[in-house]
């Protein structure tokens, strides 16, 4: 959320500075490339250092499901809530997003390929932490 204060001169509100992100890089996460046929990867354990608001966004080229897990301990042990979902329809982007509060201190995520014979390619996969 951005922080908003008035122009002296004309009192029209002025944005003073947007929201903190951070990209979580591949070396982190973890996620292959790639997933087998009927098959499905985890990520890393991503600790999540008190960011508030998260989302995670691929394309696969088969269909599927994308999930997130959040945990209130770092280690990933302690669930906090369902795991947040998204289909995947083949070769669509699609994403998963938090902002309702809830207090983890890592995220794991879980990417499922439906195709019973193909193996799916995942690509364009961003991790995405903000602050407030």
């Amino acid at each position: 959320m951005s922080l908003i204060a008035s122009n002296e001169e004309t009192s029209a509100p002025v944005e003073q500075a947007g929201s903190v992100q951070a990209v979580i890089a591949a070396a982190v996460h973890g996620l292959a490339s790639a997933i087998a046929a009927a098959g499905n990867i985890k990520s890393n354990v991503i600790k999540t250092l008190g960011w508030q608001k998260g989302g995670v966004g691929l394309t696969s080229s088969q269909a599927g499901v994308l999930s997130v897990q959040r945990y209130l301990d770092q280690a990933g042990t302690i669930p906090v809530g369902a795991a947040i979902t998204a289909n995947l329809t083949a070769a669509t982007a699609a994403a998963v997003t938090w902002s309702d509060g809830l207090p983890c201190q890592s995220i794991q995520i879980e990417v499922t390929n439906s195709s019973g014979s193909t193996a799916a390619v995942l690509t364009g996969t961003t991790v995405l932490l903000q602050a407030q």
